[in-house]
């Protein structure tokens, strides 16, 4: 299949000047980032770059070997974003074991996840409760013992591992696995989005990222839910020239997929690629001269004949949105009602009122002297330290406060690879002109509206936001190189 091709730049542009979006991101890197260079090996590359730039003989090279890359075939695209996920690979796992990183568990995230890995592979979602006089033996971190035995996390990465649970993979394997193609992937949408040389920038940006290498080789669910929402993208891509219903139904089928194993971040994806369909679909109906009517579509200005043609459009890309992402919402709600007894009710919300002083989500107060301590003293000890660490905090008045002091220089400190990047997010505004661009740069914007409500903010949550951060970053470098 040929790529989609890349529209072209709009000519007027944005009324904000490049200049005065470049000084806001130099803003950001000094008030926020401390004007932090980076390593020292990093300043000698900038140097070389610019003594490079300087000779007019070796930007010649430079240029031309740059322009051999911009614009590769659809075939050689391809071949460049396995050699550019087979490096990742071979990064990944050379810098764990150069850093002398244990290939085990570490975090009681991942334990959970193995433990339903597991019981996926043996085809359950939980076990029967333990008898009464051992269950609190059993009793930890991130797993329910009552009603029943399981963990309280989303199945989506679950599933994603219990093939390799069964026949005796480690689970870093098939963590590495999906980081590289999240690395390939991510080279290939942005050789149709920009070109082929700022996709091996991208590529190399998203490696780069500290938690992205440490996540690549650990048991959580952001990685799968990067490639998935990567693959969300792409199958848009693929979508959008015909509206062929079979790539709506891999969004679909993603959709499902992601929203089984982080729902908040999955809809940071979904969301955007699923109203850029909306909008190319109403273009189309638009351009061919029909409008759907006020009351159910069904009618419009054109006559029969392309009413006909826009309705079955429509009807057949939102059956290949919904009807594969169908059967992992039936997944989690057979997971809900085994072990909340809920349809409605996740085993993680349950886990939270059983652990926490208050739900993750909102603006809450609590009673530490009214509140039910858990049993098991690790619990107890972790709740009120999240209680003081986190909850406290989390008031409305402090939102502004925190995001301009914490929440910023972590978003962009741990999304983009080095400190003097953040200086192009900016500028990378003025190059949101084609509707898929802007439907992969909306994830920040969604990210930052969702978890300014939720009580968490960890370092490792940036890695599903990188790809919107790294694009913003590459279209401000291309803004500066246009002048």
């Amino acid at each position: 299949m040929t790529p989609t091709p890349v529209p072209a730049e709009r000519a007027s542009r944005p009324p904000v000047p490049l200049l005065l979006l470049l000084a806001a991101g130099l803003g950001l890197w000094v008030l926020k980032l401390r004007a932090e260079f980076g390593p020292a090996a990093s300043l000698v590359l900038a140097g070389l770059a610019v003594a490079t730039a300087a000779v007019p003989a070796s930007r010649r090279i430079a240029a031309s070997l740059l322009d051999r890359v911009r614009n590769p075939s659809p075939r050689s695209a391809w071949a460049a974003a396995a050699a550019v996920a087979a490096a990742a690979a071979a990064y990944l796992f050379a810098t764990a074991w150069w850093q002398g990183t244990d290939l085990v568990p570490r975090l009681s995230d991942e334990f959970s996840y193995l433990i339903q890995a597991r019981m996926l592979a043996g085809g359950r979602l939980w076990h029967a409760p333990h008898p009464p006089a051992v269950r609190p033996f059993f009793d930890t971190l991130n797993l329910l013992v009552e009603p029943v035995y399981g963990s309280m996390y989303f199945p989506g990465t679950a599933l994603l591992h219990a093939p390799a649970a069964l026949v005796g993979v480690p689970y870093w394997a098939v963590s590495l696995a999906v980081a590289a193609a999240s690395v390939g992937l991510l080279y290939r949408l942005v050789v149709d989005l920009v070109d082929g040389a700022y996709a091996l920038a991208a590529a190399a940006m998203l490696v780069g990222l500290t938690m992205f290498r440490a996540t690549s080789v650990m048991l959580l669910s952001q990685t799968p839910l990067l490639l998935m929402g990567l693959s969300m993208v792409f199958a848009y891509l693929r979508w959008r020239p015909r509206q062929d219903p079979r790539w709506a139904a891999a969004v679909g089928a993603l959709a499902g997929w992601a929203g089984i194993t982080r729902p908040a971040d999955a809809l940071f994806y979904a969301v955007p690629v699923g109203l850029a369909m909306a909008r190319d679909l109403w273009r189309r109906d638009a351009a061919s001269g029909f409008v759907p009517g006020p009351a159910d579509g069904a009618t419009g200005s054109a006559g029969p004949t392309a009413p006909r043609a826009g309705r079955r459009a429509w009807v057949l890309t939102l059956a290949g949105l919904v009807g594969p992402a169908l059967p992992f919402l039936g997944l989690q709600v057979v997971q809900n009602v085994g072990m909340t007894g809920r349809w409605w009710e996740f085993p993680e919300a349950r886990y939270a009122d059983e652990t926490y002083p208050a739900p993750m989500l909102g603006f809450h107060t609590y009673d530490l002297a009214a509140w039910r301590r858990p049993a098991l003293p690790q619990k107890a000890l972790l709740s009120e330290y999240i209680a003081d660490a986190f909850y406290a905090p989390h008031r409305p008045a402090a939102v502004p406060r925190t995001w301009w002091e914490v929440r910023i220089p972590e978003t962009l400190g741990y999304g983009l690879g080095h400190p003097l990047l953040a200086a192009l997010v900016p500028a990378g505004l003025l190059g949101l002109t084609t509707r898929p661009r802007r439907a992969l740069a909306a994830v920040l914007l969604l990210f930052v509206g969702f978890y300014a409500f939720y009580v968490f903010y960890i370092p490792h949550y940036m890695v599903v936001v990188a790809p919107a951060l790294i694009l913003l970053a590459v279209l401000g470098a291309r803004a500066v190189e246009r002048g």
